[in-house]
């Protein structure tokens, strides 16, 4: 109420001279102010774009861990399998062996067969089932913010703007009646407001502190960015909560199983090739 009486009482006494290069300042300061604000929009919505490309790359990565698994798992069960075939068809044990010895020899050499094949056919279904939701939340879900129409279109502020602000803005005179932001209603916050509780968010998936719904310029134009959901550096336990690891939390479902039982099933295959070569060492002592 103090600052409006003084910025009434100042412009009712300003002679015309005096008016115009207040007037003249105001605005110059109003254009500097909304041509500093589109840069800051641009800038904004390149760093919500590197976020959303590093958070992509964390898809690619968490896939990818998978996929080079299943590839090593299948390289090694195919050298076991071709090794396996080789010992069953050409590892002809002597006609003097004892049945129980030629009974166990081709029994682990079928165990270890048709587990090392199940092994594959476990490994290639996790690798197909990894790329494949992969693919979704890259092309459906985790997507990068590109602003739409309304959006450019909202980021730039045409000069007639400052036709609709009230008139003790327009001939503010500096250091006499106060700041800029002073008449903006709202702008200043009590300490107690300052801060609030955001409800709990469907990205994060936590309450949050920002501030309060306070404006950042000095005309009342523009709202806080606390809340965009991009902006931001996350570490440490933060990261588990973010939307795309809890979507790939959600589709791991999917194929961890099929990967833990190709490790089971490589494990079995594995132990019973080595009895199977046991078997045979013992029936080709002379």
């Amino acid at each position: 109420m103090v600052i409006a009486t003084a910025a009434a009482a100042a412009a009712a006494g300003m002679t015309p001279g005096t008016a115009t290069k207040v007037f003249e300042y105001n605005r110059d300061n109003f254009m500097e102010d909304r041509e500093q604000r589109m840069k800051k929009e641009f800038r904004e919505r390149r760093y919500r774009v590197v976020q959303a490309q590093l958070w992509r790359q964390d898809v690619r990565d968490f896939v990818s861990l998978t996929e080079q698994k299943m590839s090593l798992y299948l390289i090694i069960n195919v050298l076991l399998l071709s090794f396996t075939v080789t010992m069953w068809v050409e590892g002809q044990l002597p006609e003097t062996t004892p049945d129980w010895l030629v009974m166990g020899y081709q029994i682990a050499s079928v165990v270890a067969f048709s587990y090392l094949v199940l092994t594959i056919w476990l490994a290639m279904h996790a690798a197909i089932a990894a790329q494949s939701y992969q693919t979704r939340v890259l092309t459906q879900l985790v997507r990068l913010p590109i602003p739409t129409w309304k959006e450019l279109e909202a980021a730039r502020t045409a000069g007639s703007e400052f036709e609709k602000v009230e008139s003790r803005q327009m001939f503010r005179v500096p250091f006499v009646t106060g700041k800029q932001e002073d008449f903006v209603p709202g702008h200043s916050a009590s300490p107690d407001d300052e801060t609030r509780s955001l409800e709990e968010s469907r990205n994060t998936g936590g309450p949050d502190k920002v501030h309060g719904a306070v404006a950042t310029d000095p005309w009342g134009l523009e709202q806080r960015g606390d809340g965009i959901y991009e902006l931001g550096c996350y570490s440490g336990a933060e990261v588990a909560e973010l939307r795309h690891v809890k979507l790939l939390r959600q589709a791991a479902v999917y194929w961890q199983t099929y990967d833990a039982f190709a490790r089971v099933s490589m494990s079995v295959g594995i132990n019973q090739l080595m009895l199977g070569m046991s078997y045979y060492i013992l029936g080709s002592e002379p």
